[in-house]
C-alpha cells in the first residue's frame, strides 16, 4: 500500500511538470530581480517613500502577476542567502552556507548556466560584490559561501558575457594571481574605475565591469560621481545586444545591510535604487513585449521589518519615548546618510575640531537626521520634534563618547533609532526571518509567477524558458 501511495504521488507530480512544462513557452529575454532582503514590508516601505517624495510608486509593485513565495532552506526555516540564492538559481534546497550543491554534496545546475549551455548570452549583476552568495548562486560550486577566491575563480570561468557592479571581495589569496588579473589573462575586458566603466565598448567580448572594491556606495551615501544598478543593467543589455537571446540577473544586494543594521531610511532608498534598475528592463520590455520576461523577487526577508509598529526606546531602565499607531515613512526623508555614514561623518568633525560642544553637535543631528530639537516647532516639522527625555538621552551619549575623545560607538544608533521610530519604522531582529515573500512578474509567461510556491519553483520554471 505504502509503494502504491509512493508511486501515485511521484506520477501526480510528473504529471503536473509535464503539463507546466506544455504551458511555458522559451522566451527571448529573460531578466531575474533578486532584492536581497526585500519582502513585502520593504516593497511597501520604499512604495509609499516613493509616492510622496517622488509622486509615483513602484515599478516592482506595479506588475500584473504577483505571489507569495516561501523561503526556508533544507536546514532551517530562516535561510540565509546562500541557500536561498541557489534555491532560486537552480532549483534545489541546500543547507545554509552552501552554494550550487545539494545537500549531500552534487552540483547542481543554474538557470543561468542553462542559458549559456543553450547559446544564451549571460549577465550577472549585483550592487555588492559579484562573488557574495546571491550573484555566486548562479555560477559556483562550493561547500561554504566564504571561499571567495574559489567562487571569483568559477566566475571567470563561467565565461559569462558580463559581470558588472561590486568588485570581486577578497580578489587576492595567498600569493595566488590576482582575480581581476586572472580574468583579464582568460580574456575578460576589466574596468576598475568609474571613468574605465563609463568609456567601455559594449557588443564585442566579455565585459566586467566593476568600479568599486567591493560594493557601491548606499544610495543615501552616494555622490553624483557614483555609479547605481540602473547603469550596469543598462550597460548589461547594450552589452548583450538584442540579436540572441540573454538571460540577466540583478540582484540589490544593500536591501539586506541596510536590514541587517535596522536603518529604516537607507532601506527604502536602497529599495528605489533596486525599483529603477527594474524600469531599465522595464523600458525594454516596452519595446520587445511579445520576448521579454521579469521576474522580481527576494532571497528572504532581513530585520523582520515593521510598519506603524509601537516603538519604544529604552535608555537606563526609563521609558523615553513612545510612537503608537503611527507609520509615517516620509519623515525618514529627513535622514541625509546611513547609519554608517552618520558615524563617519561625526568622527570626521570631532577629528577637524568641528564638534567642541553639544550646540555643535545638535545642528549636525539635525543636517543628517531632520530632528528637531527644543524650541517651538510647528505643523509638519512638529512630527520630528525630540522630546526632552529624547535630547537628555542624545546628549548624554555625546558626552560620553566625544568628552573623552572617544570614537562614535553609540550616537549614530540612537539617532537612527529616533528616526525609525517617529516614522514609525521598527525592527524584531538584525538578521534575517522566514517570512514569505512577494514574486512579481511582467512580460511573456508572466501568469506562472501568479499564486503562491517556493523558491525553487522560480529556478524551475525560469529554466523552461531559456532553452
Amino acid at each position: 500500500m505504502q509503494k502504491s501511495v509512493k508511486f501515485s504521488l511521484f506520477l501526480a507530480l510528473f504529471l503536473t511538470v509535464l503539463h507546466l512544462a506544455a504551458q511555458v513557452q522559451p522566451v527571448k529575454y529573460v531578466f531575474l530581480f533578486i532584492g536581497d532582503g526585500m519582502a513585502l514590508q520593504q516593497r511597501i516601505a520604499a512604495e509609499q517613500f516613493s509616492k510622496a517624495t517622488r509622486g509615483k510608486g513602484l515599478i516592482i509593485n506595479a506588475m500584473p502577476a504577483s505571489g507569495l513565495t516561501t523561503t526556508h532552506s533544507a536546514s532551517s526555516s530562516v535561510t540565509d542567502s546562500a541557500a536561498s540564492g541557489t534555491a532560486i538559481a537552480c532549483g534545489t534546497k541546500t543547507t545554509n552556507g552552501v552554494l550550487g550543491l545539494d545537500v549531500n554534496g552534487k552540483k547542481l545546475e543554474s538557470v543561468a548556466e542553462v542559458a549559456f549551455k543553450n547559446g544564451r548570452k549571460v549577465a550577472i549583476i549585483s550592487s555588492v560584490p559579484i562573488n557574495h552568495a546571491t550573484p555566486a548562486a548562479f555560477y559556483a560550486k562550493q561547500s561554504h559561501r566564504s571561499k571567495y577566491y574559489a567562487i571569483g575563480e568559477e566566475a571567470i570561468a563561467s565565461n559569462f558575457d558580463y559581470f558588472g557592479g561590486g568588485g570581486f571581495l577578497k580578489s587576492s589569496d595567498n600569493g595566488k594571481t590576482d582575480l581581476y588579473a586572472l580574468a583579464a589573462k582568460s580574456g575578460y575586458t576589466v574596468a576598475r574605475t568609474i571613468p574605465e566603466a563609463r568609456a567601455l565598448k559594449t557588443g564585442k567580448g566579455k565585459i566586467i565591469s566593476t568600479p568599486y572594491g567591493a560594493s557601491l556606495p548606499l544610495a543615501i551615501d552616494k555622490t553624483p560621481e557614483d555609479l547605481r544598478l540602473a547603469f550596469f543593467v543598462k550597460q548589461a543589455i547594450a552589452h548583450l545586444g538584442t540579436e540572441k537571446p540573454f538571460f540577466i540577473m540583478a540582484e540589490g544586494g544593500s536591501i539586506d545591510s541596510c536590514g541587517h543594521a535596522n536603518d529604516g531610511a537607507s532601506n527604502v532608498r536602497e529599495t528605489l535604487e533596486f525599483d529603477d534598475a527594474v524600469a531599465v528592463a522595464y523600458e525594454f520590455y516596452k519595446k520587445h513585449p511579445k520576448d521579454t520576461l521579469i521576474v522580481v523577487t527576494g532571497d528572504h526577508e532581513t530585520g523582520g521589518m515593521s510598519l506603524g509598529c509601537e516603538a519604544r526606546q529604552q535608555y537606563e531602565g526609563g521609558l523615553v519615548s513612545k510612537t503608537r499607531y503611527s507609520f509615517n515613512v516620509v519623515l525618514a526623508a529627513k535622514q541625509t546618510k546611513s547609519l554608517y555614514g552618520i558615524r563617519k561623518h561625526f568622527e570626521e568633525l570631532y577629528a577637524a575640531g568641528k564638534l567642541a560642544s553639544w550646540d555643535m553637535a545638535k545642528k549636525e543631528i539635525t543636517a543628517v537626521s531632520g530632528l528637531i530639537f527644543s524650541g517651538k516647532s510647528k505643523g509638519k516639522s512638529s512630527t520630528r520634534k525630540l522630546s526632552a527625555k529624547e535630547e537628555k538621552l542624545l546628549k548624554s551619549i555625546f558626552e560620553k563618547e566625544f568628552a573623552k575623545d572617544r570614537k562614535c560607538d553609540k550616537l549614530h544608533r540612537q539617532i537612527v533609532d529616533f528616526v525609525n521610530a517617529k516614522a514609525g519604522i521598527g525592527w524584531t531582529t538584525g538578521s534575517h526571518t522566514g517570512i514569505p515573500l512577494n514574486t512579481t512578474a511582467v512580460g511573456k509567461n508572466m501568469e506562472m509567477f501568479s499564486n503562491m510556491y517556493d523558491n525553487t519553483d522560480i529556478a524551475k520554471r525560469l529554466k523552461l524558458m531559456v532553452k
